[in-house]
């Protein structure tokens, strides 16, 4: 049904009958694509993917008003809101009701958790002001699936359903989707911990009556990683919440204490989220659009647990970088993540980040998901959140999204006469890359290919030449990398 609903919507726009001149796609730096395509990466791990900007050309003589229509051959293809207010479905419509040139839009793949790579198409069809089609294309979309095949935390998040009185957690699709959350973020944490023996630490439980009394808890055994409660409760305003345990202890690693806390606790709403519609379950990536979690529809259970999660492992005044952010005004100190942002992000009263997109993947920061760039439904992991896992005081693992873009140089022996065909190796960043020579020159007959960096030709003027090629990739947070090219042409 929900298919039916999307195609719906695509059939609402009438096909023409005599296309006019194609459209044209561009890349960041301007190059023409429309054959060649583009390259998404889908990051390790569950984690919102880099977003890559493209520059759509209309025809000359496009009638305005007109409108622009982006969808893929993927549900999982997915672009930037048109505005404020497109919050829905998974294609991109652009309205055009004056005469423009050009047209940007973001697009970018949302994660799934196998290891294979795919092909798509990305299909571009303009229509014009009596709502018939005038012209479409087509264009092809590599994705290179970097998530691993297996994987064991190091830092496991136990989740213990043993206090929840409303019976709620029994369902077990209930529970698979709320595993997935946690393990989600437990694969970033690169964290070792000491063991926590039996009945040592202390949790705090909310009464199902929906924070107004608690009760003490004492783990039964023994575990290392981090214990969460999960159990449900009934509130007037319908909301759920998380929190570390304010009465239990730090982790400590060779008995040195660490500033991360042991447990914590996530109590849900059993009726909805802000209102009493349910909960939508799903573990599968295509139904990522499905909820938006907004008030006037059910939430994504997913969504909301990577959240809540987020506020008993990190994201609470509780833990002291948090709390130093808080009162200072001063932001959320790390190195690393300011030098990714640009700036240390504030944090605010309900511990959420203030006013953060996520660089990379235009997605909203902590606490401002539904608010980024992209049309983000289900909402996700980001960089700028391991970034702030780091700040917080936790060891992350260093996965794909960390690997910059690097350049080898080299060293090449050719002969005057003779064909040649080399490439630079580069690798790393978020391709497509752009590579161009700044200083020096090549051999007379050689040519350098942009976006591949292979050199190629017939040198025909035997000598010694140095050039400095320039490498640049999709990355906005990032520089272009240089490297130094050698060639030594020998005569005929």
């Amino acid at each position: 049904m929900r298919t039916a609903i999307v195609l719906g919507l695509a059939m609402t726009l009438k096909m023409g009958q005599t296309p006019t001149p194609a459209l044209h796609v561009q890349d960041g730096w301007g190059r023409e694509i429309d054959s060649r395509g583009i390259t998404l990466l889908d990051w390790e791990g569950h984690l919102a993917n880099p977003a890559v900007k493209l520059r759509v050309e209309l025809p000359e003589g496009t009638e305005f008003p007109a409108q622009l229509y982006v969808h893929g051959t993927s549900h999982r293809l997915h672009f930037d809101r048109s505005d404020e207010e497109d919050r829905y479905g998974i294609a991109k419509r652009i309205v055009l009701p004056k005469p423009v040139k050009s047209v940007d839009i973001l697009v970018s793949i949302f994660p799934d958790r196998d290891d294979k790579s795919e092909n798509h198409e990305l299909i571009f069809q303009l229509f014009g002001p009596d709502r018939l089609e005038r012209t479409r294309m087509r264009m092809p979309v590599r994705v290179i699936d970097q998530d691993p095949r297996s994987w064991k935390p190091l830092h496991p998040i136990h989740i213990d359903y043993s206090q929840d009185k409303t019976g709620y957690f029994r369902d077990q699709k209930v529970r698979k989707v709320l595993r997935l959350a946690a393990d989600d973020w437990a694969y970033f944490i690169d964290q070792k911990t000491d063991p926590v023996p039996a009945r040592s630490e202390t949790s705090t439980i909310w009464n199902p009556d929906g924070y107004k009394t608690s009760y003490p808890i004492v783990n039964r055994r023994p575990y290392t990683g981090y214990l969460l409660y999960v159990y449900g409760i009934t509130h007037e305003e319908n909301r759920a919440g998380g929190s570390p345990s304010l009465v239990g202890k730090p982790q400590t690693l060779s008995g040195r204490e660490l500033s991360i806390r042991r447990s914590g606790s996530v109590e849900f709403d059993v009726t909805g989220n802000w209102n009493r519609l349910g909960w939508f379950l799903s573990e599968g990536d295509d139904d990522w659009w499905v909820s938006g979690n907004l008030r006037a529809e059910r939430s994504d259970l997913y969504s909301i647990a990577v959240h809540e999660f987020g506020h008993a492992f990190a994201f609470e005044g509780t833990y002291p970088a948090v709390g130093r952010a808080k009162a200072t005004g001063n932001g959320l100190a790390g190195e690393a993540l300011r030098e990714y942002l640009g700036q240390s992000p504030k944090i605010d009263a309900s511990d959420h980040l203030v006013g953060i997109t996520d660089p990379v993947s235009h997605y909203g920061g902590y606490g401002r998901e539904f608010q980024g760039n992209m049309k983000a439904r289900r909402w996700l992991l980001t960089k700028t959140h391991l970034l702030c896992l780091e700040a917080i005081g936790y060891k992350i693992r260093r996965t794909t999204a960390f690997e910059g873009l690097k350049v080898s140089p080299a060293t090449w022996d050719w002969q005057a006469g003779r064909a040649v065909r080399e490439r630079i190796n580069a690798r790393g960043g978020v391709p497509d890359y752009f590579f161009r020579v700044v200083d020096g020159r090549l051999p007379e007959g050689v040519s350098l290919d942009s976006f591949t960096g292979e050199m190629s030709g017939v040198p025909s003027v035997a000598g010694s030449y140095d050039a400095t090629v320039e490498a640049d990739d999709n990355d906005p947070t990032t520089s272009a990398v240089s490297t130094r090219v050698r060639i030594e042409v020998r005569g005929e």
